[in-house]
C-alpha cells in the first residue's frame, strides 16, 4: 500500500531543531503533506527513532510560544489545524532524544505588526516634515485623466523631439523609409 497524502496547493514552511545535533532544517511543503507518516519519516532521516521526542513550538503571543509535545496522527491533524486559525503558515517542531517540560516558554519568531494607517487629513499636509505618500503622483496622474478638461493635454516636446530625430536620421540616411505619425 502506497501512502498518498491530499495535496491542497497551500505551502508551509516547516522548520525542524534536532536539539541534540545542533541542526536546524527548514521544508517548504503542501499543507496537505503535513501528516504523522511524512513528519515520522523526517524524523527517522534525521537520526531520531519512535522513542525520541517531537515537540512543536504553540505561539502564544508575539514572541513566545509554549512547548508542546505531537507524537500521534491526531496530534498532529490538532497542531495543523491550530496553525491553519492563524495567517501564519510556519511550523517549528523540536526533535529531542530528552523529554522537555510540556508547555515550557520558548521564544519564537515575533510576529511582524501592521503598519499603522494614516489618516488622509488635509489639515497633516500642512505640518513640517510632512512626508507626501510614494504614491500621491499616481493618485494625481489618475485624477487629472479622469478629468474631462484634462483629455486634449498632448506633450509637444516629446512631438518636438520625435519629429527632429526623425528628420535627423532621415539626413544621415539611416533610414530607409520613415512614416511620420501625428499624435
Amino acid at each position: 500500500i502506497t501512502y498518498r497524502p491530499t495535496l491542497t496547493g497551500e505551502i508551509w514552511e516547516v522548520t525542524i531543531i534536532c536539539k541534540d545535533k545542533q541542526r536546524i532544517l527548514d521544508i517548504t511543503i503542501d499543507k496537505g503533506a503535513i501528516t504523522f507518516v511524512n513528519l515520522s519519516h523526517f524524523r527517522e532521516q534525521l537520526g531520531y527513532s519512535s522513542r525520541d521526542f517531537c515537540f512543536y513550538k504553540k505561539r502564544c503571543g508575539t514572541d513566545e510560544a509554549n512547548l508542546e509535545f505531537v507524537d500521534t496522527g491526531r496530534e498532529i491533524e490538532d497542531m495543523v489545524q491550530e496553525v491553519s486559525n492563524t495567517k501564519e503558515r510556519k511550523l517549528r517542531l523540536i526533535l529531542s532524544k530528552e523529554y522537555e517540560p510540556e508547555g515550557e516558554r520558548v521564544n519564537i519568531t515575533p510576529l511582524k505588526r501592521p503598519r499603522e494607517i494614516q489618516s488622509d487629513d488635509d489639515e497633516e499636509d500642512d505640518t513640517i516634515g510632512f512626508d507626501e505618500s510614494i504614491n500621491e503622483y499616481k493618485d494625481w496622474l489618475r485624477d487629472l485623466l479622469r478629468d474631462e478638461d484634462s483629455r486634449d493635454l498632448h506633450d509637444d516636446f516629446r512631438n518636438d523631439t520625435i519629429k527632429t530625430y526623425t528628420e535627423w536620421l532621415r539626413d544621415e540616411g539611416k533610414l530607409r523609409e520613415i512614416r511620420l505619425i501625428k499624435l
